[in-house]
Parts: C-alpha cells; sequence; structure tokens
C-alpha cells in the first residue's frame, strides 16, 4: 500500500506514461521485435544484430499499464468525491476542472475576438471630381465590457487553478 497526495500521484503518472510509451515504441521497432542472422551452409549462425529481450520488456509494459490504469482510477474517484470552496460555491474537483476547462475555451474565444475587432477609418476616393468617403469598421460590441469580462475569467482561472492545486497538495490516495 502507497499513500500519495494527489499532486504526487499524477507526477508518478507522468513518469510511467512517459517509461510506458518509451517501451511500446521499442516493442513496435523492428530491430527489437525481430532477429537478424546469417545461417551459413553448416548451420552456423552469425548475428547481424543484438537480442533485444522482447519478453522482459512486454512484461514490463504490462505491469506498467496495471499501475497507469490504477493510478488514474484512483485520482478520478478523487477528484469525483473530493470538494472544493472555489468562485463562491462548493464544486468537485472533477467539477473545476471541468469549468476551468470551460473558461479556458471562453477566454480563448474572447481574445481571438478583441485582437481581429480593430477599428479602422480609410479615407477613400473612388474618382476625380468625387466626393470623399470614409470606409469605416468598428466593432459591434462593447469592447470595454468584453475585456472586463476577460480579466473577469483570467481571475476565476486563477482562483480554481489555485483551489485546485490546495486540494491535489492537500488530499491523498492510496494505491494497493
Amino acid at each position: 500500500m502507497n499513500t500519495l497526495t494527489i499532486s504526487q500521484a499524477m507526477i508518478t503518472l507522468s513518469d510511467l506514461e512517459k517509461s510506458y510509451n518509451n517501451k511500446m515504441y521499442a516493442l513496435q521497432d523492428i530491430n527489437n521485435s525481430t532477429v537478424r542472422y546469417i545461417l551459413e551452409l553448416d548451420n552456423q549462425k552469425h548475428m547481424c544484430n543484438e537480442a533485444f529481450e522482447f519478453e522482459n520488456t512486454f512484461n514490463e509494459l504490462l505491469e506498467m499499464s496495471n499501475k497507469i490504469y490504477l493510478l488514474k482510477t484512483e485520482i478520478s474517484k478523487s477528484n469525483s468525491i473530493t470538494e472544493i470552496d472555489v468562485l463562491g460555491s462548493k464544486m468537485t474537483i472533477q467539477g473545476a476542472l471541468n469549468k476551468s476547462r470551460m473558461l479556458r475555451n471562453e477566454k480563448e474565444m474572447l481574445e481571438v475576438i478583441l485582437e481581429q475587432s480593430k477599428s479602422s477609418k480609410i479615407r477613400k476616393v473612388d474618382a476625380a471630381a468625387t466626393s470623399v468617403y470614409y470606409n469605416v469598421c468598428e466593432p459591434n460590441f462593447d469592447k470595454l465590457k468584453l475585456q472586463k469580462l476577460l480579466e473577469k475569467i483570467n481571475e476565476d482561472l486563477l482562483e480554481l487553478e489555485l483551489a485546485i492545486n490546495k486540494s491535489n497538495n492537500e488530499n491523498t490516495i492510496t494505491i494497493a
């Protein structure tokens, strides 16, 4: 039995997944999944590549897969039941993660809108002896209102992240 904070479990999970992916790629490499040798007429073998310990690496991969599954399950379980007070209400860590993801999408959208919606006024003349006119482009929304909303979203994201990190550093899970 191993007791870890959720943050420690996520770090362990990240390391395990990195090793898991490296082993998976190693197992899929043709040079590791085959043996090449020269076979002479008198049945003498001359190896062309070093033998890869396929069986051991494969078994290690399966063990890692089980550990990854256990860690992810325990983290998910904890995220679904652990409640935090954030943004003036009680929500689970999973709820806070969902809210954070939604706010990030909204933040990205608002940043694009604010960046693209620039005011401009271009003086135009179509031909000699014609009237001058202006080609005007203005946002069809209250730019200050959107900027304030963006600032509020940034504040909410920071508050969510701090609450999630605090909870992840305080709450523990037990891995059997």
